[in-house]
């Protein structure tokens, strides 16, 4: 059995769900995932920049809780995180999974839609364009509550990737472990016949390799 533990943020209600989801479709019966919630006081919507840098602080605590079992890989579940985390070779994060996924995909110029305000959000684009994806358009949405996020419709997503799309384009990106995307993944890469990548969808197979 291979034991992966999984640092998520406690206001985090997507992601837990999402890579359970994939590992019962994916039939993979040997891999164990071992949650442990990462704290903060700021609320998210008050200062952004500072309820991130509480949910780093947190890690070394809630490492702890991981201690007793014996796991193979530990990520952290937050994609806005690991811009303010210093050099960790041990800790994995869904933007460096997603960098990776890009390259194995062959993919550099996409369009990156996330929820951050402009400030955190052009941190994690200078961070693609660093490892040479050349994002083509970035959308920042500026969404401040959880509920605002869950309201975030399908409909209203791919509206706004029909709205973007242009021949320059040759990837979809939606950023942010806690944005649901999942259950219409396949739609997308249907319906504009290009590859789709999210926070949740990176890490999960870059976990389970």
């Amino acid at each position: 059995m291979k034991h992966i533990g999984l640092l998520i943020p406690s206001s985090n209600i997507v992601a837990e769900r999402e890579l359970y989801t994939r590992l019962i479709k994916d039939e993979i019966p040997d891999v164990a995932f071992h949650f442990a919630r990462l704290k903060f006081r700021t609320p998210y919507g008050i200062n952004e920049e500072k309820y991130t840098q509480e949910l780093v602080n947190s890690i070394p605590e809630t490492l702890k809780e991981l201690e007793r079992i014996n796991v193979q890989k530990t990520a952290v579940l937050c994609t806005s995180a690991e811009i303010y985390v210093q050099h960790n070779n041990t800790l994995m994060f869904p933007l460096s999974s997603v960098v990776s996924y890009f390259k194995s995909l062959n993919r550099s110029h996409p369009i990156v839609i996330t929820p951050y305000n402009t400030n955190i959000g052009d941190k994690i684009i200078h961070k693609l364009k660093s490892e040479k994806i050349n994002v083509v358009k970035e959308i920042h949405l500026n969404i401040k509550t959880k509920e605002e996020l869950m309201n975030f419709s399908n409909l209203k997503l791919i509206d706004l990737i029909v709205n973007q799309l242009d021949k320059n384009i040759d990837s979809i990106c939606v950023l942010c472990t806690n944005f649901e995307t999942y259950h219409i993944e396949n739609q997308l890469e249907t319906t504009f016949q290009i590859p789709f990548i999210s926070s949740n969808k990176a890490i999960y197979y870059d976990l389970i390799k």
